[in-house]
């Protein structure tokens, strides 16, 4: 099963590309003490606002600090909180629409009137009221992410679930007196992780925009430390003679975003037993 699928995969070219571009800002981000000579928050003013050369690549800023060491520092920022709180908002959203789905009755009406609730909320002004009244930073921002982005997922894995316990192999282990929870576990949510997988990989590109976002409203992480929206804003006030504080980190973001949404249209295509 699993050649079938990487068979499938590896025909969508975008999907390979995506792929590719994910490994290597994944490298980038784990080797980045590696590749730069320069520490992201050293100081240095007899260097700034040093335009693009050898010595900076990217450029320095209003601090004279390398604009590349600190991209490539900002891009284990970024993708941390986009991995972490995707998989968090990805174990909640399992358990809430696993449980819904299979237990039905009361469980399920409450569940789902908690999933309106969350979904009732625009995401972003959600977002920013907890921020608000959490300290800002790196931690806060992956929770916050986390708890505002599983009630689709719930939803999605909630009409999975519903499919799955009509299936002959699940009705029998019912008769057969089975525990609820290990069918849970066993032959529930085992069938349902193809579609979550896919909504998982594409919440990591959604995780890092919304990080950018925060980090650019000086809501998320915090500087010094380095991340591409806290860079971005940084930019924003010197765009017209130091344009490569916000090129360079937009690049980055844009990137990685697109790596993510190709992965993700990649296995979703590579997933579907009708396009085989």
């Amino acid at each position: 099963m699993l050649k079938i699928i990487l068979r499938q995969y590896i025909k969508n070219k975008l999907a390979v590309a995506g792929a590719g571009v994910i490994i290597i800002l994944t490298f980038a981000a784990v080797f980045s003490p590696l590749l730069t000579q320069y520490d992201p928050d050293e100081i240095n003013l007899a260097e700034i606002y040093k335009s693009p050369s050898w010595q900076h690549p990217f450029g320095t800023d209003m601090n004279g600090r390398d604009v590349f060491a600190r991209v490539l520092f900002g891009a284990r920022i970024s993708m941390s909180v986009g991995f972490i709180s995707s998989g968090l908002a990805g174990l909640i959203g399992v358990l809430i629409g696993a449980f819904a789905g299979f237990f039905g009755g009361k469980i399920d009406n409450i569940l789902m009137r908690l999933v309106d609730l969350v979904l009732c909320i625009p995401s972003f002004f959600l977002l920013l009221m907890v921020i608000a009244m959490l300290e800002p930073n790196i931690y806060n921002v992956m929770i916050v992410i986390a708890i505002t982005s599983w009630p689709g997922l719930a939803r999605m894995v909630r009409a999975e679930v519903l499919s799955v316990r009509e299936r002959e192999y699940v009705q029998a282990a019912i008769a057969l007196g089975i525990g609820r929870w290990r069918i849970i576990w066993r032959h529930i949510i085992p069938n349902v992780m193809a579609p979550v997988f896919v909504a998982v990989t594409l919440g990591v590109a959604a995780a890092i925009l919304v990080e950018s976002g925060l980090s650019f409203l000086g809501l998320g992480v915090q500087p010094p430390t380095p991340s591409w929206g806290n860079i971005l804003a940084q930019g924003r006030s010197v765009m017209q003679f130091a344009w490569w504080m916000t090129l360079f980190p937009g690049l980055a973001i844009f990137v990685t975003v697109l790596g993510y949404n190709l992965v993700g249209e990649g296995l979703r295509d590579a997933l579907d037993p009708r396009l085989r």
